[in-house]
């Protein structure tokens, strides 16, 4: 219990504070979408998530210290805090859960609707690998919870993330949306960062922005930019390119994309020293195993 001792001293930093009228507005439209959010009492949580009962601890201790706080700013450097300790154990003990036979012989013997439901009411999301079960964050339950004590942008990176967490773009080495949906979560990344260059947590929205354009413009595994048969860009690739560039001209994006199209339009669109040698100049890095 040591961590959550750790955690509540950094949160009670948070003082009491005057919001400003502009953070009420900016905030609005977004709060307005979050739920009336009730604590998760520990003594609901199933016997075979003991494991995750300090977590829920520290949520909710988490949750009590930032709903005393009216700064906004404090609010975002607590939560960001929290989160971090929240999601590293999430993760440690998820995937410690991945080998154990006792809990995976309780998953397969619940409904997957019933899993849901314990898992999502909890503030948890059970996942798949392999056809074994493990655990992980819940960002819809923690923008639900917490959504009304965060400044917009906050809010904003927290849907963003949502958004990507329930739609899963890669599995086993191939994309799961089109190339056209991959390019719009380039453009909306960009934005989000653009627009807000001093976010507590920019490193981490320009990681997932990276991870976004790096698959865009190598390709991953079983999702290869050139046809197998003709060594060439592929169609639905070049027209994704076409696309992106004529939908968001503004981003430095869509700059990127569109000089690699020309570059490959030079070398009539095969793979070669060149393409690569622009890559490299434009710091975008292969995810080819």
């Amino acid at each position: 219990m040591r961590y959550i001792t750790y955690l509540l001293t950094l949160l009670l930093v948070s003082s009491c504070g005057q919001r400003s009228g502009k953070q009420d507005q900016q905030n609005s439209s977004l709060q307005a979408s979050v739920l009336p959010f009730h604590q998760y009492k520990v003594d609901n949580l199933p016997d075979q998530l003991d494991l995750f009962k300090p977590l829920i601890v520290m949520r909710n201790l988490a949750l009590q210290t930032l709903s005393g706080s009216t700064d906004l700013s404090k609010n975002d450097l607590a939560f960001l805090t929290f989160r971090r300790l929240y999601s590293d154990s999430i993760q440690s003990i998820g995937f410690s859960l991945f080998d154990n036979r006792s809990f995976q012989k309780w998953i397969a013997a619940i409904p997957q609707d019933s899993l849901k439901s314990i898992f999502n009411s909890a503030g948890f999301t059970l996942a798949w690998s392999e056809g074994s079960a493990f655990v992980e964050i819940n960002t819809r339950y923690l923008l639900t919870a917490f959504g009304p004590y965060l400044s917009y942008p906050m809010l904003k990176f927290l849907v963003l993330q949502q958004n990507d967490e329930e739609q899963k773009f890669t599995k086993d080495a191939a994309l799961l949306i089109s190339w056209d949906e991959l390019s719009e979560r380039i453009a909306t990344w960009e934005t989000f960062i653009t627009e807000n260059p001093n976010f507590l947590a920019l490193d981490e929205a320009k990681d997932q922005y990276t991870i976004y354009l790096d698959i865009y413009l190598t390709g991953i595994d079983n999702s290869p930019l050139f046809s197998f048969e003709s060594k060439t860009l592929d169609n639905a690739v070049k027209q994704s390119y076409l696309n992106f560039i004529k939908q968001h001209p503004e981003t430095r994006s869509a700059q990127i994309v569109k000089g690699f199209l020309e570059v490959l339009r030079r070398n009539n669109y095969m793979d070669n020293r060149a393409v690569q040698e622009y890559l490299k100049k434009t710091k975008i890095g292969s995810t080819l195993g």
